[in-house]
């Protein structure tokens, strides 16, 4: 069992007071106690990777998936990345997990924000190789930030138009 936190939150309490419920007819929380503490302090669409570093992998994997999709990560997702989250050290968990799941199409369609992610791979763009996906990834980089100041209005119709340029294969 995970180490005890010691936090007053109120979703640490929460957390604790639901684990012991269902540990009384033995059943689990589908994450755990880092994972959902770092969750419920990092504002929705966010993700300050400085927030998240320190975790253990599962705790990592878990925030993140939460904070992006707004739903804990379904078993076989954990399963997957299992190997993993066993035997790579923290950081280089961290780095591969960020640049695979960063290159997810629903994570692109969700427009979360990714801050101090320094773990990050970032090709260099190879001169005389013009390649339509990065041209494409370049572009969506520059006005993503753009496009999220921009009026929910205006972001739908914008997203009607534009969403085959930028996700379709």
């Amino acid at each position: 069992m995970e180490e005890r936190m010691e936090d007053s939150s109120t979703s640490v309490k929460l957390y604790q007071m639901v684990e012991q419920k269902l540990s009384g007819v033995g059943e689990t929380l589908p994450c755990t106690l880092s994972a959902m503490a770092a969750y419920s302090t990092e504002e929705r669409g966010n993700i300050d990777y400085l927030h998240f570093m320190n975790l253990d992998n599962e705790s990592f994997l878990e925030a993140i998936y939460m904070c992006a999709f707004n739903a804990v990560p379904p078993q076989e997702y954990l399963d997957l990345w299992r190997e993993d989250m066993e035997t790579l050290s923290r950081e280089s968990f961290q780095k591969k997990f960020m640049n695979s799941f960063v290159q997810r199409v629903d994570f692109s369609s969700r427009h979360v924000r990714l801050r101090n992610c320094f773990c990050l791979d970032v090709p260099d763009f190879v001169p005389g190789i013009l390649c339509k996906n990065r041209i494409r990834q370049q572009l969506y980089l520059r006005l993503k930030p753009l496009y999220l100041r921009l009026p929910d209005r205006t972001r739908k119709l914008l997203k009607r138009y534009l969403w085959k340029f930028f996700f379709a294969n």
